[in-house]
Order: structure tokens, then sequence, then C-alpha cells
């Protein structure tokens, strides 16, 4: 999950540079470092010199990244149909927008927590 969140965020977002990155998904750096390892690894994404200063690493997605990231977006596209088979569209949009309000009222509260851990915390 984390590396979907990585990777989408990369592509989407398009962090300044690792400590953005790290910042905006409330991710600690010696994890974020690991994580990274681990989708370079993949080849899904590289460390570049951020522009804005060359000691700092910018996170990139490879095409091979951003072609895998479509591929997951579209199954969980998918899954989303799956599970709000039985909602209007309306209803549909307004749980989305419920769900977003809460995952980001957590994090405004405990930056460092994982918005999906809280909630499953909740449950």
């Amino acid at each position: 999950m984390r590396g979907f969140q990585l990777l989408s965020t990369v592509v989407h977002r398009d962090p300044a540079n690792q400590q953005a990155l790290g910042a905006h998904l409330g991710i600690d750096r010696t994890v974020l470092t690991y994580l990274i390892d681990d989708l370079v690894e993949a080849l899904l994404v590289e460390r570049v010199p951020a522009p804005s200063d060359r000691r700092a690493r910018k996170i990139i997605a490879t095409p091979h990244g951003k072609e895998r990231l479509k591929e997951l977006e579209n199954k969980v596209r998918e899954a989303e149909a799956e599970l709000l088979v039985g909602l209007n569209v309306e209803q549909s949009a307004q749980l989305a927008h419920l769900v977003s309000e809460l995952s980001t009222s957590i994090h405004r509260a405990q930056p460092g927590m994982n918005p999906c851990e809280e909630m499953d915390a909740l449950g």
C-alpha cells in the first residue's frame, strides 16, 4: 500500500525532493529510504538530483513505474466499482467525499499517523 501511495504521489504531485515526499505522505525518513530502495530495485522509480538543491534527491517515476501505476489505478477503480455497486453516482461521490474528509481530519490531528491504519483502529 505504501509503495502505491508513494508512486502515486511521485506521479501526480511531483514533490520537489525526497524530504517533501516524506512530509506529504507522513513517512519517517528512515522508513521512506527503505521504501524508495525497494521501488528503485523494482525499476519503478529512480533518484535524481533535485533541481533546487543538487545535494537533495528528487524521486521520479520510470516509464515502467508510470505504466504499473496505471495498471494499479485501474484495479483500484474496478474494486471501487464492485464495492459501490449498490450506490448511485451521487451516493458514491458523497461517500468518497466523507472518507476523504475523515482521512484529512486524521492526518491533521496526527500528521505522522497513517490514515488507513488509524481508520482500521477506529473499527
